[in-house]
């Protein structure tokens, strides 16, 4: 007999020849969100479901045209009272950077491989020490 997934944890089902990843919540707004995608085997749907998952423990409700820029101007606008002056000037600073350079890519397109990428370009042009940039990595 096959287990079933607690709620909350989504599903993988078989979709004609294919597989589906689905997982529903309510956003932070109250409208329920749904994520799903069809993949050609059952590892790619369990990939797809994890992230999906991480979506949504992440809290973000973006859509698939929402921008790098976009976000972390609505990230820093909405966090500015809780953080302190000094680290606010550092990410202000990040912000500035990485929006210079991959402010225009959509979120869902952006891979580790691209802030590494970044990271390393931005060490060579600017002259910006490793520990700073390790900062922008993490942002």
């Amino acid at each position: 007999m096959r287990g079933r997934r607690t709620l909350g944890q989504g599903s993988i089902y078989r979709y004609g020849d294919q597989w589906r990843a689905l997982l529903k919540w309510t956003g932070p707004d109250g409208k329920v969100i749904t994520r799903s995608q069809r993949c050609r085997t059952k590892a790619e749907a369990e990939a797809a479901l994890a992230k999906f998952r991480g979506i949504r423990d992440a809290g973000v409700t973006e859509n698939a045209t929402t921008t790098i820029d976009t976000l972390l101007t609505r990230w820093l606008t909405t966090h500015e009272g809780d953080i302190a002056g000094a680290t606010l000037v550092q990410y202000e600073w990040a912000t500035r950077h990485i929006t210079k350079r991959l402010g225009p890519l959509r979120i869902e397109r952006l891979t580790p491989a691209m802030v590494d990428r970044f990271v390393d370009q931005h060490h060579q042009a600017e002259g910006t020490t490793r520990h700073r940039l390790c900062r922008v990595r993490f942002l």
